[in-house]
């Protein structure tokens, strides 16, 4: 299964705009997260259909996991350890609606 990928990382100067996001298999998704350099800012974002999950750094090694729901003004969101990231990306490309990933909880913008 393939979906579409889009990340920032300022440490590589590398970044994929979320409207030209790039179709990605898991293994390639999952090494792109590697790379990922864990600076502030940085992040990753899957589009699944209508709806997109993102891993963004929060720095000192604190992630959060980011599941935008614009119909309800907020996000589902939940902190995350690096380690973490693996299993919710996996379950998004078993085909998981990012709104059913475990552990999240609603903020509003």
């Amino acid at each position: 299964m393939a979906l579409t990928y889009y990340l920032s990382d300022r440490s590589r100067q590398l970044e994929i705009p979320h409207d030209a996001a790039v179709e990605g298999t898991l293994e390639r998704v999952l090494d792109e997260l590697a790379e990922l350099s864990p600076m502030r800012g940085n992040f990753l974002g899957i589009n699944v259909g209508a709806s997109s999950v993102q891993f963004y750094c929060e720095g000192a090694g604190a992630w959060s996991i980011d599941v935008p729901v614009p119909a309800k003004r907020g996000s589902l969101i939940r902190s995350a350890r690096f380690e973490d990231l693996e299993s919710y990306v996996r379950a998004v490309f078993s085909g998981t609606n990012p709104v059913d990933l475990p552990g999240l909880a609603f903020e509003a913008f």
